[in-house]
Order: C-alpha cells, then structure tokens, then sequence
C-alpha cells in the first residue's frame, strides 16, 4: 500500500515521460514564488519539430527525444534551476535565487549541449526559448507571459533562417 501512495504521489509532481517535474509541479512552485520571493530566471522552451519526429519516426522516438531533452535541460541548468516539462513539447526552467548571468551561462550551456549532440545524432534537438526575470515587483506569471512571448519571438527566427536556408538550397539546385 506505501508503494502505491508513492508512485501516485510521483504521478502528481513528475512527468513519467521526460522524468522531470510537470505541469502541477511547476504551477505549484509558480504560486509559492509569486508570494515575494525575488530574482527568479523564468526560462519558457519548445522543443522544435516533435510532432514532425513522431508522424515520420514513431512515438516511442518522440519520447526519446523528449526524454534525452529533458536530461540535457537538466545539465545544462543543473545548480542554476529545476525544469519542468509543462506540455507536450513545453518545457520551462525555474531559476531561482539566480543572476541574470547565471541564466545566461546556463542557456550557453544547453546551445553547446545541443550542438554536441546534434553532431553526433540523426534525429536533432532543437529547442527555441525565451527568458525573463522576476523581481518581486509584479505577478510572476507576467513575467511567465513574457518569456513565453520572447521564446515566440526566438522560435519565428529560426523557423526563417530555417527557410532562408531551404530557399537557398533549392534555389541552387
């Protein structure tokens, strides 16, 4: 009986999938911290193309690849934040008691992760984010709201450099 309480009680904070925390988790630590707490990176990603990897390669690829994002997430954050996988192809890191270069450092950090794993596998991760920080002064949720917008802003450009390039390549040919 003990067991079953504590797998149900894993159920209600960690995504099975990536096997990082989830969406309660993450909303649940949102309203602890929006009750003052200061100097919170909010670093909002999507995991570019999934839905694309599991109509050509299968879902159980798919969930590789969110699995093996969600380690390389956690690496590259790892003494900065904890992640969330918030939805399907969503993630977020909460960063707490971190400076806005720590963030940055992090996020460095995952672009060289990435790049090292990219080269070395035929299915890519690519990741578009945002970030913000929360200073106490507002709803942390705004501040959620506009690293959601800014990873909006990061993800129309690569999706053009993504085009510029396929035009150039068919344009050649």
């Amino acid at each position: 009986m003990l067991y079953y309480i504590f797998l149900r009680e894993l159920q209600f904070k960690y995504d099975l999938t990536s096997g990082i925390k989830n969406r309660r988790a993450f909303t649940n630590k949102m309203l602890q911290l929006n009750k003052g707490n200061k100097n919170t990176g909010i670093v909002v990603l999507d995991l570019n193309d999934l839905k694309k990897i599991n109509d050509s390669k299968g879902h159980d690829k798919g969930d590789e690849i969110i699995h093996k994002s969600a380690e390389i997430l956690q690496e590259s954050f790892e003494n900065v934040g904890t992640a969330y996988r918030i939805g399907g192809d969503e993630f977020t890191v909460l960063c707490v008691n971190s400076s806005e270069e720590q963030v940055e450092a992090a996020l460095m950090k995952l672009v060289k992760l990435l790049e090292e794993y990219n080269n070395k596998n035929d299915l890519k991760i690519v990741f578009a984010y945002g970030y913000d920080f929360y200073t106490g002064n507002e709803d942390i949720f705004e501040a959620f709201e506009i690293a959601d917008k800014k990873m909006y802003e990061h993800k129309a450009k690569i999706k053009g450099c993504y085009r510029r390039r396929r035009v150039d390549k068919l344009s050649k040919e």
